[in-house]
C-alpha cells in the first residue's frame, strides 16, 4: 500500500530482494492505476496508506463507488487486499477488532459463549457507552478464567485435513482445532484489548475540561473498573483497594481539602508502584539475573569485566521490564492516568488560590446553559435563568413565537472572575456558547459571520429580580464592516444592513464608556448634513456613512470593537456579566434594596429586525389600560415602525399608540396618529390572542410584553420579553383648582402618579441643590428622553417628564415602580440641557421654576395648585 500510494521502491525494502526491487517502475500498467486508486482512497478518508488497510471496508467501498472513472480491475485489487489483510488480523491478530468475529463463531458453535453474547456487545459498542460495554467485557473474562482455570482436563477436537500440491508436491493443511481452554485463552487476550481500549476512551473522558468535583467523580469510577480488571487477572492490592475507598467516601463531604486530594492519589499512585514490584520486578529479578548473566559470559566471553557485565545485566534487565510493563493488561495506563489526575491537581493548586479553587471544585458545566426550545428541569428556575429568561422559555412552551436562544445561568456570573483567570474552564465556556450558537444557525439556517446570511445576536441582560435598563444590552452582535457591506447588497437590506451595524457599534460604544449624547450629537448633525429629520429618510449610503462614523468614534476614544463575530458575542456576553457592577446597576440595587449576590443571567438570541421597512417595528403592550381597573385585557403601549426594540424602551423615539381607544386620548393635534389596531391589524390580533391567553388561560397577571415584527403578517411577530405589569392605586392625587387650563403649558402621556406640584430640575445637581433650597417641594427631572444612566436621577426625583419615549420606556416603568408621577412623550418639549431650560409650545421653564404635571391626563402646567385625593372611575 506505501508502494502503490508513494511508487518509492524503498519502503519494501524489508519485503522484497534488491534485484526485484530494481526491477519494480513507478508507472505503467501494473502502477497507474492502483496509485490513483490508494491516493483517491486516502484522501478521501484522510488516512495514510497503512492506516488505509484498517478502514472498514464499507466505507472504502462506497468511496469507490463514486469513483466510477478509476479502472475497476484495480479498485477491485484494493478491495481484496483490505480484505485479506483483515481476516488475517481476525485469524492470527490478538487485537480487539478481531473480538465480536470470534464471538459469533463461537456463539453459533455453543459451549463457550451464548448466541446472544456477540450481538449484546456490538449493541453496547455502538451505543457509545463505554461502562456499560466494560463491565460486559469483564463478565466475559470472568467466563473465560473460570474454563481456564478448570481443573478438569479437557479434549480438543480437531479437524486437520493432508495434501500435497498438485504441481510441486509440497504437503500442506488446512481445517479447524477446537480446545475449549485454548480458545478461552485467545480470547480473553482479544478481550483485554478491547477492555483496554474502552477504559482508554473513559479516562480521556475523565481528563476532559477543567477539574471540578463531578469529573472527581468520574475519575474515581474509572479507577474502580481499573482495580476491577487487575483483579480479573490475578493482580490485587489491598492497600490501592482502601486508598480507592477512602477516595470514594472523602467526595461524600464539601469540606475536604485539595490538599487531602492530592495525598489520596499520592497513595494510589504509590499503590500501583506496589502493585510493579510484587507482580512483575521480584517475580522475575533472581531468575533475570541469573539467566542474563549466564547469557551475556558465554556470548561475550572473558574479555567482560564485572563492571561491564553488572551494567549489560541492567541494561538488558531494563529492556525486559519494559518491554513486561507494556504488554501487561492495564498497569501501565492505570499509572499514566493516576500522573495525569496529579498534573491536573497540582497545577490547579498552584495557580489558584484557595476559596477559588473551591469554587471550581464545586462548577458543574452543565449548570450554565439551557436552551430556550428544550426542558433544562436543575435550571428552569428564575434563580439560575433571571426572570426574563424563565418566562421566556415559559411563553417557548405555551408555542409562542420566541426567537430561537438560549440563557447563560447565574452560575457564569458566581464564577465569571475564575472563566477570566483560569483558561482551561474559559475554553470550555466559550465552547458551551458556540456550541449553542450552532444549534441556533441550525434553526435559522443563517450563519454568524456569513456575509450573504448572517445571523445577528441580541445580548440582554437578565435578573432574578427585574431591573429595568440598569445593565448592558447588545444589539445586532455578529457584524463589521465587511459582513455589513455584504448583507446590505441582499435584497431590502440596503439600509437596514447600515441601522444595525451603526447600532451594534453604538450599544458596543456605550457598553465601554461612550455617553449616548456623543453618539446623538453625530447622527444630528449628519441629519443637518443631509436635510432629514427621521433617520428613516437617510439613503443606505448616507446610512453607511453614518455607521463609519460611530466607527471613527469609537477608534478615536481607544475603543476595541471586536472584528471576529464569535469573539464579539464572547466579550459581549462577559461585558452583560460585568454590568451587574456597573454605578447604575449598584444604585438601582440600593435604592430597591436588592441584594448584590443575585447576580445577572444573560439572554442569546437570534436578532429580529424590525428595521427592515415601513411594514416592520417594534413595541411594548400592557394587558391593562393602567388608567381604569377593568379586569378583562385591554392593550395599552406603544410601538414604532422601522425601528428595533431598544427604541422604544429606551425612550428614544416618539411612539405610536397601540389601540385605537388609546389613540382617541392622545392631546389635540395627535388624534391621526397611527395606532397598531388600525394600520397592523394581523400583529394587533395576534398580540391581543396572546395576551387574553396569558392572561385567561395560563392564569398570568396582567402583564407588559415587548415584540417585534418584521411584516405585518402575524407570521412574523415575536414575543421578546414578558413581566410583571405594574399597577396604579385607584385612590391618586388630582388638581383641586378650577381654572388650571389657563396655566397649561403642553401635554404628553401620563402614566402614572396622578397629580404632582414640584419645582423643574435638569441634572443631578439640580436636584441636590433644590433638595437644599426647598426641603418641602417635590423635584420634577426634564429630560430629552432617558439613558439607563440616568438611573439615580430617577431613584432622587419624585416626578419625571421627557420629550420623547413612551409609557413602556424603562425609565417610565421604572419611575412607576417606584411610585414617582410621570409624563413622557411631551412632543411640544425642547429640552436645553446646557443652559438648564426647557422650552414648551415656545414658553420657557428654567431651574427651580414651579410647575405641575398630571400622570393620568398628561398636563404640565405652570406653577403649583391644590391638589385633593380622588378615586378614579372605571368606564361602564
Amino acid at each position: 500500500a506505501h508502494y502503490w500510494h508513494s511508487g518509492d521502491p524503498a519502503v519494501l525494502k524489508k519485503q522484497l530482494p534488491a534485484d526485484v526491487r530494481d526491477w519494480l517502475e513507478p508507472r505503467g500498467r501494473w502502477f497507474d492505476g492502483i496509485h490513483a486508486v490508494v491516493s483517491t482512497l486516502c484522501e478521501e478518508l484522510g488516512v495514510g496508506p497503512e492506516a488505509l488497510l484498517d478502514e472498514r471496508l464499507s466505507c472504502i467501498e462506497e468511496v469507490l463507488a463514486r469513483a466510477s472513472h478509476l479502472p475497476q480491475i484495480d479498485r477491485e485489487r484494493i478491495v481484496h487486499l483490505v480484505r485479506l489483510k483483515q481476516l488475517l488480523d481476525q485469524k492470527y491478530g490478538l487485537n480487539a477488532d478481531g473480538v465480536l468475529p470470534q464471538m459469533r463463531r463461537l456463539g453459533l458453535q455453543g459451549g463457550l459463549l451464548h448466541v446472544d453474547d456477540a450481538p449484546k456487545l456490538e449493541r453496547l459498542l455502538s451505543d457509545g457507552a463505554p461502562e456499560a460495554a466494560l463491565l460486559f467485557v469483564y463478565e466475559l473474562m470472568g467466563r473465560m478464567r473460570a474454563v481456564i482455570l478448570d481443573p478438569e482436563q479437557t479434549e480438543g477436537d480437531e479437524r486437520i485435513y493432508h495434501k500435497r500440491h498438485i504441481a510441486a508436491g509440497i504437503p500442506s493443511m488446512y481445517g479447524t482445532y477446537f480446545e475449549p481452554k485454548f480458545v478461552a485463552l485467545g480470547l480473553t487476550f482479544r478481550l483485554e484489548r478491547l477492555a483496554a481500549r474502552l477504559l482508554e476512551q473513559m479516562v480521556r473522558r475523565s481528563l476532559r475540561g477543567h477539574f471540578s468535583r463531578k469529573t472527581l467523580r468520574q475519575s474515581v469510577r474509572t479507577l474502580e473498573l481499573f482495580n476491577q480488571g487487575l483483579g480479573l487477572v490475578g493482580v490485587v492490592n489491598e492497600g490501592f483497594s482502601s486508598h480507592l475507598k477512602m477516595l470514594c467516601y472523602s467526595l461524600k463531604t464539601p469540606s475536604f481539602s485539595l490538599t487531602q486530594f492530592i495525598n489520596l492519589f499520592e497513595f494510589l499512585a504509590n499503590g500501583v508502584k506496589q502493585i510493579i514490584r510484587d507482580y512483575f520486578l521480584r517475580q522475575h529479578e533472581e531468575t533475570l539475573q541469573l539467566v542474563l548473566r549466564d547469557y551475556l559470559a558465554r556470548r561475550q566471553g572473558p574479555e567482560l569485566d564485572e563492571r561491564e557485565l553488572h551494567l549489560e545485566v541492567r541494561r538488558r534487565a531494563e529492556e525486559f521490564y519494559r518491554d513486561l510493563l507494556a504488554s501487561a493488561f492495564l498497569v501501565g495506563p492505570l499509572d499514566a492516568y493516576l500522573a495525569a489526575i496529579l498534573e491536573r491537581i497540582n497545577t490547579l493548586k498552584d495557580r489558584l488560590c484557595p476559596e477559588v479553587v473551591g469554587r471550581v471544585m464545586n462548577f458543574e458545566l452543565e449548570s450554565i446553559c439551557s436552551p430556550l426550545d428544550a426542558d433544562s428541569p436543575q435550571l428552569d428556575n428564575q434563580v439560575f435563568l433571571g426572570a426574563k429568561g424563565y418566562f421566556l422559555k415559559k411563553l417557548q412552551s405555551f408555542g409562542f413565537p420566541i426567537p430561537p436562544g438560549f440563557i447563560l445561568t447565574t452560575e457564569v456570573f458566581r464564577i465569571r472572575d475564575v472563566i477570566d483567570s483560569y483558561p482551561e474552564l474559559r475554553q470550555e465556556f466559550e465552547d458551551v456558547v458556540l456550541g449553542s450558537i450552532a444549534e441556533v444557525e441550525r434553526k435559522t439556517g443563517k450563519r454568524l459571520g456569513d456575509p450573504t446570511r448572517p445571523l445577528l445576536l441580541s445580548v440582554r441582560s437578565g435578573a432574578a429580580i427585574s431591573m429595568p435598563g440598569a445593565m448592558n444590552t447588545f444589539l445586532n452582535i455578529g457584524l463589521n464592516e465587511q459582513i455589513a457591506e455584504g448583507l446590505s447588497h441582499q435584497p431590502n437590506y440596503g439600509w437596514t444592513s447600515w441601522d444595525c451595524f451603526r447600532r451594534s457599534l453604538q450599544t458596543w460604544g456605550m457598553a465601554y464608556g461612550i455617553s449616548r449624547d456623543d453618539f446623538d450629537k453625530l447622527i444630528m448633525g449628519f441629519k443637518r448634513q443631509f436635510g432629514v429629520r427621521e433617520k428613516v429618510q437617510f439613503s443606505p449610503a448616507q446610512m453607511r456613512t453614518i455607521a463609519l462614523a460611530y466607527q471613527a468614534l469609537l477608534r478615536e476614544r481607544g475603543i476595541i470593537f471586536e472584528q471576529d463575530p464569535k469573539r464579539q458575542l464572547l466579550s459581549a456576553v462577559m461585558s452583560v456579566f460585568r454590568s451587574w457592577d456597573t454605578e447604575r446597576a449598584k444604585v438601582y440595587r440600593s435604592r430597591l434594596r436588592i441584594g448584590d449576590e443575585w447576580g445577572t443571567a444573560v439572554v442569546v438570541q437570534a436578532m429580529v429586525l424590525g428595521n427592515i421597512g415601513y411594514d416592520s417595528g417594534t413595541g411594548v403592550l400592557f394587558t391593562k389600560d393602567p388608567h381604569y381597573d377593568d379586569p378583562g385585557v385591554h392593550l395599552w403601549g406603544d410601538f414604532t415602525t422601522t425601528s428595533q426594540g431598544e427604541d422604544v424602551v429606551a425612550g428614544l423615539v416618539h411612539p405610536w399608540p397601540i389601540s385605537k381607544a388609546q389613540r382617541d386620548r392622545l392631546p389635540a393635534g395627535e388624534e391621526e396618529a397611527l395606532s397598531l389596531e388600525t394600520h397592523f391589524p394581523e400583529i394587533y390580533g395576534a398580540l391581543l390572542e396572546k395576551a387574553e391567553a396569558l392572561v385567561h388561560r395560563h392564569g398570568f397577571g396582567h402583564q407588559e410584553i415587548e415584540f417585534t415584527f418584521e411584516s405585518s403578517r402575524r407570521q412574523d411577530l415575536h414575543i421578546l420579553q414578558t413581566r410583571n405589569q405594574v399597577t396604579m392605586p385607584l385612590d391618586q392625587p388630582v388638581f383641586a383648582t378650577e381654572g388650571i387650563e389657563a396655566h397649561l403649558l403642553g401635554r404628553g402621556i401620563g402614566i402614572g402618579g396622578g397629580a404632582l406640584n414640584g419645582r423643574a430640575a435638569f441634572d443631578m445637581e439640580d436636584l441636590e441643590r433644590l433638595a437644599r433650597e426647598y426641603p418641602d417641594s417635590p423635584r420634577i427631572l426634564i429630560r430629552p428622553d432617558t439613558v439607563p444612566d440616568d438611573i439615580g436621577m430617577i431613584f432622587e426625583c419624585d416626578g419625571l417628564l421627557t420629550a420623547r419615549g413612551g409609557a413602556t420606556s424603562h425609565a417610565a416603568v421604572t419611575a412607576c415602580c417606584l411610585g414617582k408621577t410621570c409624563v413622557v412623550n411631551c412632543r411640544a418639549l425642547s429640552v436645553r440641557e446646557e443652559s438648564k431650560r426647557c422650552i414648551i409650545n415656545g414658553l420657557e421653564v428654567r431651574s427651580g421654576d414651579a410647575i405641575a404635571i398630571d400622570g393620568r391626563s398628561g398636563g404640565i402646567y405652570r406653577g403649583n395648585f391644590t391638589i385633593a385625593m380622588s378615586a378614579i372611575l372605571t368606564p361602564c
